[in-house]
């Protein structure tokens, strides 16, 4: 039996703290905790956090006067896809290469090597990789999902590809005259890099068994849930 305090909410949204006497008979893993040692000056300068069993903890949104919770784990990003599913991403600075981001990374924390489905995911992910200041005299660039059919005689090759996470689906983010800087050669993969040369364009193919400057991992909000 322990002394604790419980922060409430009144109607007029003014915050009030009040003494509880608590009993703990159990372990309850869904509770919201309001983090900070001292009470905030006001409801919408509280931190909701919600830590699960696995051990990843999710954050509550505030919204106008709405709380809502996003569904990713704590630091990843969330995207609504235009075709219904909602996945996470996260970006990791890694000197590695593609197998070892996609099976010792990312699978290990039950995760993909996550593949690029618009214009807005790839910004995302190279504002992040940005943030790392690589060398503006250097190509950097991080992993991602996909493989090439290696025949560069295609006129197509560029948009003859094969997403393998499962869910990543159309060629919306390889916009060659927009997004994308396509090359092509034997065993290429998909990157979202940064080019010197060409500043616009935020994605690139490169060989597969090369090494990369960093990796994206990510899920299907739906599927792990």
């Amino acid at each position: 039996m322990q002394s604790n305090k419980e922060l409430r909410l009144d109607e007029s949204f003014g915050v009030t703290l009040v003494s509880l006497l608590l009993l703990n008979t159990s372990n309850d893993y869904n509770s919201t905790v309001i983090t900070g040692t001292s009470c905030p000056s006001s409801y919408t300068d509280m931190d909701f956090k919600v830590t699960i069993p696995s051990g990843d903890t999710y954050s509550w949104k505030k919204t106008g006067n709405l709380w809502s919770l996003n569904g990713c784990r704590e630091g990843w990003k969330r995207f609504n896809r235009t075709d219904g599913i909602s996945v996470c991403m996260k970006t990791f600075l890694a000197r590695i290469d593609r197998y070892d981001a996609r099976v010792n990374k990312c699978q290990s924390m039950g995760t993909d090597q996550i593949g690029v489905a618009s214009v807005e995911e790839s910004q995302w992910i190279h504002e992040q990789m940005m943030q790392y200041e690589p060398t503006t005299n250097a190509s950097f660039a991080f992993w991602t999902d996909v493989s090439f059919t290696e025949n560069c005689k295609s006129a197509n090759f560029c948009n003859n590809f094969t997403w393998k996470d499962g869910y990543t689906t159309g060629t919306a983010a390889l916009n060659t005259s927009t997004n994308f800087d396509c090359k092509c050669g034997a065993n290429y993969c998909l990157t979202v890099a940064y080019f010197p040369g060409n500043t616009t364009k935020t994605m690139t193919s490169a060989f597969c068994n090369g090494w990369g400057d960093g990796y994206v991992c990510g899920y299907n909000l739906k599927k792990s849930v």
